[in-house]
């Protein structure tokens, strides 16, 4: 049988790979995890609360997270030469398959480290597009690069399968019909309900009146200050009709301080403000309120599957789950941003959800492609 490695290291990519992970303990499939560390506190928590194994290897030793991009860049430096110096000590029982998720620095470096050590890639999460290279960055480059160098290909659904169809790749393709973030919603739900009935300290509640969420941390809205101030300028709009959760993100701070934005938030008398909380809280925050005003694609999925409205405030999407129907992309067009504050009520999933597990139909092809 082929030996399995899963690479990943990134928040985004331990949520959305924890149900997968978990299956292949359910299912007693032999794996090896090497975590990339480009996330170090944020993925120990994950670990944690979703009850997954510790790393088996730990590519770039670290103690705190990846949050700008000077790191970033020296973090994936050292990572690239130490795959390009000994790739094939990270896989020692020989050919096997790895496993990566999404189009992260992490995707892509571990994309690298496979290769170099002469493993198939699987893809999980293949077929997001938005068509330019350029937005989001570096997102679509490495979700191209990726699918095109993959051996095996999970696209979440039927538009991203249609995808990876119309490119023409050789890679076999799955669609798994909807994305593994159900699944951790799921029990990240279940769990949260389960601790605050045992009266756990381990989670945070939410405002017990109505409020919105406001979630700003993309790297291209922050270093952008004029759009980075459109953004607040819509957070403190919403403010006025609205009590406010403002969720604090390290850089996204670090930038508003830089620009002079940071007082008038904070001292906003309608603006509550929170740490970034664990995932079974921070889903409870979401799935209970009014809506979400954010720039990230992951939360346009996960307020489809809980029926949330969400305003998008991004130029594009590399995601089609939700738009017009639980989402509204803004373009930063002032006129789409006023359509959704007037009229955020009317924006609510239409169809009910499939009863699908994802995790099961990647796990169940994994063990076949193990076996050949």
């Amino acid at each position: 049988m082929k030996p399995l490695t899963v690479i990943m290291g990134t928040k985004g990519e331990y949520v959305k790979m924890a149900p997968v992970l978990r299956e292949l303990d359910r299912q007693a499939v032999p794996y090896r995890l090497l975590h990339t560390h480009q996330h170090v506190q944020t993925t120990a928590t994950i670990t944690r609360i979703f009850k997954l194994r510790e790393p088996d290897m730990i590519l770039d030793p670290r103690t705190e997270d990846v949050t700008n991009v000077t790191d970033a860049a020296r973090w994936f430096l050292r990572g690239s030469v130490a795959a390009a110096r000994q790739a094939k000590r990270y896989f020692p029982h020989g050919k096997g398959i790895v496993l990566l998720h999404g189009d992260t620095p992490s995707t892509l470096l571990g994309l690298i480290i496979a290769r170099l050590g002469g493993q198939q890639v699987a893809h999980i999460e293949a077929g997001l597009r938005s068509y330019d290279l350029l937005n989001p960055f570096p997102e679509e480059g490495v979700r191209v690069i990726t699918s095109k160098f993959a051996d095996y290909l999970f696209a979440p659904a039927d538009w991203e399968y249609h995808n990876l169809e119309q490119e023409g790749l050789k890679a076999r393709k799955w669609n798994t019909r909807v994305n593994t973030v159900y699944e951790a919603l799921q029990y990240a739900l279940e769990r949260y309900q389960q601790a605050h009935a045992d009266g756990s300290h381990d989670i945070t509640t939410p405002p017990d009146h109505p409020y919105v969420v406001a979630v700003i941390h993309r790297l291209e809205t922050i270093l952008n200050q004029a759009r980075l101030k459109l953004d607040i300028d819509t957070v403190l709009r919403v403010a006025k009709q609205h009590h406010v959760v403002f969720i604090q993100y390290k850089p996204t701070m670090e930038k508003l301080k830089q620009y002079g934005m940071l007082d008038e938030l904070m001292n906003h008398p309608n603006i509550e403000h929170r740490s970034y909380q664990d995932y079974f809280s921070f889903m409870n925050l979401i799935a209970n309120c009014t809506y979400v005003v954010c720039d990230g694609g992951g939360l346009q999925e996960e307020t489809y599957y809980l029926d949330r409205p969400c305003l998008l405030l991004r130029s594009t999407t590399e995601r089609i789950i939700g738009l017009d129907e639980t989402a509204l992309l803004s373009k930063f067009e002032p006129a789409r941003i006023n359509y959704f504050l007037a009229n955020y009520s009317q924006y609510s999933r239409r169809d009910r959800l499939e009863d699908v597990r994802p995790a099961r139909i990647i796990v169940d092809a994994v063990r076949g492609l193990m076996a050949e």
